[in-house]
């Protein structure tokens, strides 16, 4: 009895643990992150692994909330930055908008010079008075020359990101995590891979529009390692028929939510969703599945219409098969 009661204890305990987590934040997002990071070393010593089921989702659900801050930070200030730069496109049409302006005044110099050639013969008063013109139109321009250049000057520079932490090492701490996760709570660690693969999905979207493919790249590379270690854990350690469906439901969401991937990475992840969904044990649960499965196959304009006829097929077969079976037991 006192070991039951000291249990139950441990298990509250857990939860106010993980309460406090939520409290944690900071405005500046390098100082939350070493919170979070002094966080999990402090609850991993705890010695048993029991614990970590309680104390270490709520520690990924904060990192990928934190996600977010430093998304728009690091995200938005490239963006600014990129807009802000004159682009050569840019620079050319200004130069080619310039060269006729100095044709003119040249041309218009010439013609003053001549001016000046034939009224040579003038009188005095006529010289004094193009020498003012002219004094007064270098005056204009010399002032006119200050005032872009106090404009330019007033112009203030684009942020640029200085934090410490940006989106990678996020992801890379939170993959860590969900790693420990996975020896102490298979299943909620299949789920937060999940969950993070969607969030690196949204950070490669974010990318693609305001800096370079690389870094698009990136994510979407990061994106597919969470689903490749859902798919490890959903072999290894799922094999019960009900929990397995719930789990090809959820991998068929997340992948309809992920539009960044590319074309031979997101075959690849369809297919074998596919095989496990034709995998499952009791035949109606095939159909159900295999029919869910076939909206992945389905989708934009790479839409591979004949495999989900192939799918077609394979639940009208089984349903045939599932209906014959039963009514021959029946007469049995």
């Amino acid at each position: 009895a006192l070991l039951s009661t000291a249990i139950n204890f441990s298990v509250e305990e857990q939860y106010l643990l993980a309460k406090l987590i939520h409290l944690l934040h900071h405005d500046d997002t390098d100082m939350a992150y070493k919170m979070l990071v002094l966080a999990k070393q402090h609850l991993c010593r705890g010695g048993i692994t029991a614990r970590l089921r309680f104390t270490l989702p709520p520690i990924v659900f904060e990192s990928l909330k934190l996600l977010k801050r430093v998304k728009k930070l690091e995200m938005v200030d490239t963006m600014a930055s990129t807009a802000a730069a004159p682009t050569p496109v840019e620079e050319t049409k200004k130069e080619e908008e310039e060269q006729p302006k100095v044709e003119e005044e040249e041309t218009k110099e010439e013609g003053e010079k001549a001016e000046e050639g034939e009224e040579d013969t003038k009188d005095e008063k006529a010289e004094e008075v193009t020498e003012d013109e002219a004094k007064s139109e270098e005056d204009e321009k010399e002032e006119s020359s200050k005032k872009e250049e106090e404009e330019k000057a007033s112009v203030v520079a684009p942020p640029v990101f200085t934090k410490k932490v940006n989106c990678r090492r996020i992801f890379l701490f939170v993959q860590k995590i969900i790693a420990m996760l996975a020896i102490a709570d298979p299943r909620a660690s299949f789920k937060l891979n999940l969950e993070a693969a969607i969030s690196a999905d949204k950070c490669a979207i974010l990318a693609s529009s305001s800096s370079s493919k690389d870094t698009n790249s990136d994510f979407t590379s990061i994106s597919y390692e969470f689903i490749t270690q859902a798919f490890q854990i959903y072999e290894d350690e799922i094999s019960d028929s009900k929990a397995q469906q719930r789990s090809i439901e959820m991998i068929v969401g997340t992948l309809l939510s992920c539009k960044m991937f590319e074309k031979d990475d997101y075959e690849a992840l369809i297919t074998k969703t596919a095989q496990y969904a034709a995998k499952l044990l009791k035949k109606p649960d095939q159909c159900r599945m295999v029919t869910l499965v076939s909206h992945l196959f389905f989708t934009g304009a790479d839409a591979n219409v004949s495999v989900v006829c192939v799918c077609v097929n394979y639940d009208v077969e089984a349903c045939f098969f599932f209906v014959f079976s039963f009514q021959f037991d029946s007469n049995i």
